[in-house]
């Protein structure tokens, strides 16, 4: 068994063998007095030690693990024991990644601060092992841990044994479990027993029923056995119709989605129509208005223009007509020039260069651009330009002659004013 001392034998003899003035080194498994038990239990395995005795050339057959760890205990304190070196260079080579942080400490403080940290992280072995070894380690930070490694010791056993009575509980519930599954299966047993049986029945009460089905048949072939020959003509005229039926509903079928799709192109149509119906008038339009053009003399002064005519005298403002249809350009120069204004044109960057709309902007006194046919770089450029420069802008609807026309009409007093500039959208 394990040496066991006194407190009072442990403190002298830690006061003699750790007092870190005298040892420059870390110490050695051997040098260890009083402290072989713990390290052996905390800081190796059970494998680990087996391995080490094994190397030793120990027969370890049939020992029991506390044998073992006696057997490890009594090695330790053997300085000339290869045993005890092999046990020194296990735990050094298994912890030698702390042993080389530790090695940085030059304050007792810093090996307490390691100490801590690694208690609440879990890793209390391989702190152990480097702090015991420590030349800097004294009395007082080897009692507290020892007194923690101790108490832990405890809790662990307190701990298994509470497991294992865990166990037991659980091992007696699983039993209880099994025999109640054991008998549940017997249930269903019973009961799939018995569902084979309804099963057998059913089956010679579906054998009977066909039976007396057939007597039935044979009746009914007795008695109608005089006139068969005209019955069966009447099944056959029977098929027939149900056959003739039958292709009649698929006839129907066939009507009903040619219709159906006839229905769907019709609407189709009627909605091109209308389309086609909106262009002619749009067309027309446009056609009246260049005819009126045509007819119409344009005003080149103010005192031409008297306050009730339907036209608006621009008096040679500068109207900029940004985008468009570039076939209609002339015809756009003409109902601006028929208002006494001044015409100016960008196609919206499709062959001229945008760089020099914002000059044509500047220059204009207003603005009139189709919402339909201009690029959208052109568009957002003649918003964003004419709010800045507080310039009348028009936006139709589309490039016709007619939304141009309407526009340039609107341009009335109360409506849109050329004294007070202003953005407003043309629907």
């Amino acid at each position: 068994m394990c040496k066991t001392i006194s407190p009072t034998m442990k403190s002298l003899v830690v006061e003699h063998s750790l007092k870190p003035a005298k040892i420059k080194t870390r110490k050695q498994l051997y040098q260890l007095d009083g402290y072989y038990c713990p390290v052996i239990g905390t800081c190796m395995t059970l494998g680990e030690i087996k391995k080490v005795l094994r190397q030793s050339k120990y027969n370890i057959k049939g020992l029991t693990d506390h044998d073992l760890h006696i057997l490890a205990v009594s090695k330790a304190q053997d300085k000339r024991s290869v045993t005890g070196k092999r046990l020194q260079k296990v735990m050094d080579k298994k912890y030698q990644h702390l042993i080389n942080k530790a090695k940085k400490f030059k304050e007792i403080q810093q090996l307490q601060d390691f100490w801590s940290e690694s208690f609440y992280q879990g890793d209390i072995a391989g702190a152990f092992w480097v702090i015991i070894t420590h030349p800097l380690c004294d009395v007082n930070l080897l009692k507290m841990v020892y007194g923690e490694v101790h108490m832990l010791s405890h809790i662990s056993g307190a701990s298994q044994r509470y497991d294992i009575k865990t166990l037991d509980k659980l091992k007696n519930l699983v039993k209880e479990k099994e025999c109640a599954a054991n008998d549940a299966l017997l249930d269903v047993q019973k009961w799939k027993n018995k569902y084979q049986r309804m099963q057998q029945k059913l089956v010679e009460y579906a054998q009977e029923l066909r039976q007396n089905k057939e007597k039935i048949e044979q009746l009914e072939n007795k008695l109608n056995q005089s006139n068969a020959q005209q019955l069966q003509i009447q099944r056959e005229h029977v098929q027939q119709l149900e056959k003739k039926q039958q292709q009649s509903e698929v006839y129907i079928h066939k009507l009903t989605q040619q219709v159906e799709k006839k229905q769907e192109k019709n609407q189709q149509l009627q909605v091109y129509c209308a389309e086609l119906l909106g262009q002619v008038k749009n067309i027309q339009k446009e056609n009246q208005l260049l005819q009126q053009l045509s007819s119409m003399h344009p005003i080149t002064d103010c005192q031409d223009c008297p306050l009730d005519t339907p036209q608006q005298n621009l008096c040679g403002k500068c109207v900029l007509y940004v985008g468009g249809r570039t076939n209609l350009k002339s015809h756009y120069k003409q109902v601006v020039e028929q208002y006494n204004g001044t015409f100016l044109h960008h196609d919206g960057g499709i062959e001229d260069n945008q760089h020099h709309l914002p000059n044509l902007l500047s220059s204009a006194d207003i603005i009139v651009c189709p919402h339909d046919c201009i690029s959208h770089n052109a568009y957002w450029k003649v918003k964003k330009y004419s709010k800045q420069l507080q310039k009348t802008c028009i936006i139709t609807d589309n490039a016709g002659l007619s939304s141009l026309q309407e526009a340039l009409t609107d341009i009335k007093w109360g409506m849109v004013s050329l004294q007070k500039l202003s953005y407003r959208q043309h629907t």
